[in-house]
């Protein structure tokens, strides 16, 4: 059925403008060249002595201080990454990764605070050459021309050192490793290691040689290996005896020290455990067959293995077997994989008669039977398994199958023993690559965090159940604030070119919560397990916030004279879903409540978004499908609508810091936990007369300015009453997996002259939402711009102009062509009788009405 008011298409002006450069980054101060000469001579002079060693043929391997080549260094600098990589590749170093400080905006910046750090791996010529240079910088001698990026080096350098074993075992783990052996002091101990990739194959080769005769040397094996050449990673999965992990744990030990190793990890493990009250099951009590669906399959999910004959899934998903099969997973083990496809197929099935999607979906099963009933198998590195299944689902896409379409994917799996910190996990790298080069988009669940945070207002637990609700509401608020910093999102969930959800205390069921106590009685809060953000380069994390079910809280007394709480499932709260039942019973369902579940409702979001985008390209003879801009399109509506709703203004009082000053960084807590908020999906589907959303959809390359000509009605200028502007900017980038910001290409949106400010009388002003530098680090822009007072344009045309340009974070992408799309909404008031939607259709420049375009396909 038609929509009355459906999404319009908008063209950019035919000549691409030269991109309005802006502000320079801010760059450090350089340290003087006498401080550095004081400070540094004695590494180089170390450097140097270890070196000569080293050709005498001196044993000084097993000393984690020596420069010698093979050994990866570290640069500790201030500033930008760009300069200094051309810098490390003149000396004949191979730029291995870098990362950025996590300094908080506005914080007192330290002379000698290492804010870039970079890995460089040397070779024998190049650390002479270093050398060298360093020699003439401290005498002092002017650089030639070739000489001044290594002055640059020299002037901004904090330290140089070895990557030593201090960076190579990660701190998680230590925590890992000790809570294996406390429960079982003689187990086996599996961890995941992280080579350097190298270019050539032979060097990667024997790096698993070196691996191997290690592991013959202190006991150890190797059970599984996978190399990925898209996102230069090489990793293993090894067993190691509890000797050598005791080592491991406390930062010793051979394995700890061999150079080819980057990084050691604990194993990827998927587990979602909480304390629980008996699972009640209970019968769905709906006829799902006389709505089977229709439309092509979209949607793929990486998750567990669902009951496909499942009354609600029956005849709806399709299960596309790789690395598990339905042998490896019994039918009472498939539970999250069942409520995932329920979830999206249906929704809440709380709500009476579930709305079903129109689409069947996909299965990837990547869980297999555990100990704790679903998780990733011990035997396999996760990231290989999530690697073998998106590499199906390309090949599927350059088929003619039922599966050729699949778009977006279910990812509702995290790494519980790998809280995001700094720098992109392997697994985040991987999604990101395949979505950009293979036009997939993941919805992500920022991962579900069940430990204890204490709540200091309190000091008995009995005070804390005995307080009034809303009181203990606000503590629970400041207190959940507060442990922030212990509860972030979990990998993958940083992925940039990914939509990754948190999950809101709220549900369709309105039950009170029994004996059970409910934190937030009054406010739509992120639920007590969602995970807090940011992500890569203190960017917006999590995306979008979604209904993800209610958990009750429980409390304990510490020892300290305080409460701790910990998020507790009751059997009268959560969200209806499928599930597995002990007497076969197939139309089984139970509560569950998570960011898993928000997932999915974003994902079935998408289903309902795509629908839209179905009629909207039908109408001009084209398959937004087969577009290279279809993954910017789905991430630009799905996070139009998006706000914070009534929530924000509560966090906004009670949130630290208060004050006029410091509202940028109250904002950027905020957003830690709603990322840009809830999307409302109504408002993008269905159009009024006083509200009309535009879509742009096209590639740009750096330095390159897109323009849009929005009209503006006359009956806006009429009236003083609120009229609004949204404006949402995505794209998807090629990451360099190497960077620091490793998006690769920014983009940003800019008025005619390159700023921000678009029309007079409506600007941000005091609306709630994400600090707007915040907003620019990701790859997802949206802004709301608000007004009351009648003003003209700045152009004699009445105008809107908005800019989308473009700047390559690094050389190597100059000339890359990025896929994004706008999303611009224009809404007035009740009083305005006007059309706004006729005025503003029929005035649009459109783009033409069949493009040839060839079909983008998943190589």
């Amino acid at each position: 059925m038609a929509t009355q008011h459906p999404i319009v298409r908008i063209a950019r002006d035919q000549v691409a403008k030269k991109r309005i450069k802006g502000q320079k980054p801010h760059f450090p101060k350089a340290i003087g060249y006498q401080r550095q000469r004081e400070r540094l001579s004695k590494t180089f002079d170390d450097a140097a002595k270890s070196i000569a060693d080293w050709e005498k043929g001196a044993q000084i391997s097993v000393d984690p201080r020596a420069v010698v080549p093979e050994r990866a260094l570290v640069f500790d600098l201030l500033g930008p990454v760009a300069e200094f990589q051309l810098a490390a590749q003149a000396l004949g170093l191979e730029w291995l990764i870098s990362e950025s400080s996590e300094e908080d905006d506005g914080a007192a910046d330290d002379e000698l605070q290492g804010q870039t750090i970079y890995v460089t791996m040397p070779s024998e010529a190049g650390l002479y050459k270093l050398l060298a240079m360093w020699n003439r910088y401290k005498k002092p001698l002017s650089p030639e021309k070739h000489e001044r990026p290594f002055w640059k080096i020299f002037e901004y350098l904090c330290d140089l050192r070895v990557w030593s074993v201090q960076d190579r075992i990660d701190p998680s783990v230590t925590n890992f490793i000790n809570k294996l052996l406390d429960a079982q002091p003689d187990r086996v101990v599996q961890v995941e290691l992280d080579f350097w990739y190298r270019n050539a194959k032979e060097r990667r080769d024997s790096a698993i040689k070196t691996l191997l005769t290690m592991l013959d040397e202190v006991g150890g094996t190797l059970i599984d290996l996978v190399e990925i050449d898209g996102i230069r990673y090489q990793g293993a999965l090894i067993a190691i005896p509890a000797k050598v992990a005791k080592e491991l744990a406390g930062r010793d030990g051979k394995l700890g020290s061999l150079d080819e190793i980057m990084t050691i990890r604990p194993q990827s493990e998927y587990a979602d455990t909480t304390q629980e009250d008996e699972i009640v099951e209970a019968g769905t009590g709906f006829d799902f067959s006389t709505t089977l669906p229709t439309g092509p399959c979209i949607t793929g999910v990486l998750d567990g293995y669902p009951i496909v004959n499942h009354d609600s899934l029956a005849g709806r998903v399709i299960v596309e077997e790789v690395d598990i099969d339905s042998a490896q997973v019994p039918a009472l083990n498939r539970e999250h994989g069942t409520a995932m496809a329920s979830m999206i197929l249906h929704g809440d099935m709380e709500v009476s008669p579930p709305p079903s999607i129109t689409r069947p979906i996909a299965a990837f099963p990547i869980l297999s039977k555990s100990k704790n009933g679903e998780g990733i198998p011990t035997n396999k590195l996760a990231i290989g398994i999530v690697f073998r299944a998106l590499s199906r689902v390309v090949e599927l896409s350059n088929g003619d199958g039922p599966l050729k379409d699949i778009t977006f994917i279910n990812h509702s799996i995290c790494d519980t023993n790998a809280p995001f910190v700094r720098r992109p996990s392997p697994w985040a790298m991987l999604l990101d690559y395949f979505s950009h080069h293979h036009r997939l988009l993941f919805v992500i669940s920022a991962g579900n965090i069940y430990t204890k945070f204490p709540v200091t207002d309190y000091a008995t637990n009995a005070d804390f159940a005995a307080a009034a609700p809303d009181e203990r509401e606000a503590s629970i608020l400041l207190a959940v604030e507060k442990s922030k910093g212990t509860r972030s999102i979990l990998s993958p969930a940083e992925s940039v070119n990914s939509i990754t959800v948190g999950a809101l205390h709220h549900e369709a069921n309105t039950n009170l919560p029994g004996t059970a106590t409910d934190p937030y009685p009054t406010v739509v809060m992120t639920n007590l397990v969602s995970s807090v953000g940011f992500g890569v380069n203190r960017s917006i994390k999590p995306d979008v916030v979604e209904q993800g079910g209610r958990f009750a809280v429980r409390g304990s007394n510490h020892r300290d004279g305080y409460v701790e709480v910990h998020p507790h499932t009751a059997t009268d709260l959560g969200q209806v879903s499928a599930c597995p039942s002990k007497t076969g019973n197939l139309q089984a369902t139970r509560r569950t409540a998570g960011t898993s579940n928000a997932t999915a409702l974003v994902t079935r979001s998408c289903n309902l978004i795509a629908d839209a985008l179905d009629e909207v390209f039908e109408n001009d003879g084209e398959r937004w499908l087969d577009l290279q801009t279809r993954v910017p399109m789905l991430k630009a509506l799905l996070t139009h609508s998006c706000h914070w709703g009534d929530v924000g203004e509560i966090l906004e009082e009670a949130f630290p810091p208060q004050g006029r000053y410091t509202w940028f960084k109250r904002r950027d807590t905020i957003a830690k936990f709603l990322g840009y908020g809830k999307p409302q999906i109504d408002e993008i589907l269905s159009g009024t007369t006083r509200r009309i959303t535009l879509l742009a959809e096209d590639t740009i390359k750096s330095d390159q300015r897109h323009e849009y000509t929005i009209p503006i009605p006359q009956s806006m200028f009429k009236s003083r009453e609120i009229r609004k502007v949204k404006i949402t900017l995505t794209w998807t980038v090629p990451v360099l997996t190497g960077m620091a910001d490793y998006r690769g290409i920014a983009l940003k949106i800019v008025d005619a002259e390159g700023k921000s400010e678009f029309w007079k009388g409506c600007d941000r002003g005091d609306i709630l939402q994400p600090n707007g530098k915040t907003t620019a680090r990701g790859t997802i822009m949206h802004l709301l711009l608000e007004g009351k007072t009648a003003q003209k344009l700045k152009d004699d045309n009445k105008n809107l102009t908005i800019g989308v340009q473009a700047r390559a974070l690094h050389g190597s992408l100059e000339h890359v062509a990025v896929p994004y799309a706008l999303a611009i909404s224009i809404e007035v008031g009740q009083s305005i009788t006007a059309n706004i939607y006729q005025e503003v259709k029929g005035a649009v420049r459109v783009p033409q009405r069949i493009r040839q375009r060839e079909r983008v396909g998943g190589s």
